[in-house]
């Protein structure tokens, strides 16, 4: 029987889009946390943004930062043993002032510990907390004349912007000084919880790479851009992808201090100073294409700064290009016909640069029409070689040789007998 021997190339694609895992991009909240002393799982984070503020002259007028020691000690402000007394309004007093961009919206603060000197005739010891908005005789905290006293936390929402808040131990000499040479007033804070409200946005600039630049993306591409914040510094960039955020990575640790302490109950970020991260950096996003099918997607940059606040760097279109090329076609030889083996050598492939690695091909005959069409997998016919059977007589026999980059996309070039 004459042998009729065709062979044609098909390139089919079945891609499948993989899940992006992230978390979601960040919605602006304006606000950021800034713990000092100690986090309130007891770890010692400094007292950056407070600074100690004296008033009087002469010793015994005491401002200690004592909260090094993880879950022990304070800030403490202090008047004590001065041999000839103070006069009214002597003070040690920690003063924490928000940066010129932010506004204070709530604080909490842990008093740990107070004393004020009795009234003796002339003056009494106080201590005190109170903030920008307020006025004597109005505090958040005010011990006078009332000797030791324990804890007690003070949580505050200003109804108006504060600027700064006050933590006081002072003489409150109303009609003269306070007694010498004995403890007036001490006040010790151990922790603290402020708020911040931030009204900057970043900037960014100079943005470029091969994931931006308009030609197909292949393998892992990389954007590249400057950011900028006048107020508390760049914190994350994020990619967007077809409407799915992967997870932010953040641009410059700044040395640790641009660092998220967490733990917040209102899902803001906590940092252990008021200015934490870079006020610029360069920064840099990269995307593994080959997790997504050949084509166009869109995609947002964004990049935000440490209280949240957000900018789309780029909002549009990209094409990536990861399908293997073809460079030589699976070809079979032999007789098409009942009884004879035929023999299939597989073809060759290759991948774009930088768009990952090939697994081994893999090869099915397939029982086709005998037009070539309307195809089906034969049952266990997977090997190299195929012996035709009397069913296949009038139809086409077609080895198709599969090649998948490293997601295991399938690309399938068939080659077929006609019988």
């Amino acid at each position: 029987m004459p042998q009729k021997h065709t062979s044609r190339l098909i390139l089919i694609s079945m891609i499948a889009l993989a899940a992006l895992a992230g978390a979601p991009a960040v919605a602006g909240s304006h606000q950021m946390t800034i713990y000092s002393c100690h986090d309130p799982a007891g770890n010692a984070v400094g007292h950056d943004g407070w600074s100690a503020e004296r008033y009087g002259s002469g010793g015994y007028v005491t401002l200690t930062d004592g909260c090094a020691a993880s879950g022990e000690g304070t800030l403490l402000a202090e008047l004590g043993g001065r041999a000839g007394g103070y006069n009214n309004l002597e003070s040690a007093s920690w003063v924490f002032r928000a940066p010129w961009w932010a506004n204070i919206a709530h604080y909490t603060i842990q008093v740990a510990a107070s004393y004020t000197y009795p009234w003796h005739g002339s003056g009494e010891g106080q201590a005190f907390v109170d903030a920008s908005d307020e006025s004597d005789p109005q505090y958040d905290y005010r011990a006078l004349s009332d000797g030791s006293i324990g804890s007690r936390t003070i949580s505050v929402a200003p109804t108006a912007p504060v600027s700064w808040i006050t933590v006081n131990a002072s003489c409150d000499g109303e009609i003269g000084p306070c007694p010498g040479a004995t403890l007036i007033a001490q006040i010790n804070v151990s922790s603290a919880a402020i708020l911040l409200d931030d009204s900057t946005t970043p900037t960014v600039s100079n943005l470029s790479g091969s994931l931006v630049s308009g030609s197909p993306a292949r393998g892992t591409a990389e954007v590249s851009f400057d950011a900028a914040d006048s107020g508390p510094g760049i914190y994350s960039g994020q990619l967007v992808i077809d409407g799915q955020p992967l997870t932010p990575v953040v641009l410059n640790a700044n040395n640790g201090s641009c660092q998220n302490l967490g733990e917040t109950a209102d899902g803001t970020r906590a940092f252990a100073h008021p200015e934490p991260c870079a006020k610029s950096t360069s920064g840099s996003l990269t995307l593994d294409t080959t997790s997504l099918s050949d084509g166009a997607h869109t995609l947002k940059v964004i990049v935000d700064d440490a209280s949240g606040n957000a900018v789309t760097a780029f909002n549009g279109s990209i094409t990536t290009d990861n399908a293997p090329s073809i460079v030589t076609a699976p070809t079979i030889s032999g007789l098409a016909q009942v009884g004879s083996t035929l023999t299939a050598t597989d073809g060759t492939f290759s991948l774009p640069s930088g768009a990952g690695s090939l697994s081994a091909t893999t090869g099915q005959w397939m029982h086709c029409d005998a037009a070539g069409e309307k195809c089906s997998p034969i049952a266990g016919a997977t090997s190299s070689t195929y012996t035709p059977v009397a069913d296949d007589i009038h139809h086409t026999i077609l080895y198709q040789d599969a090649a998948s980059d490293k997601t295991d996309k399938p690309f399938l070039p068939p080659s077929q007998a006609s019988r």
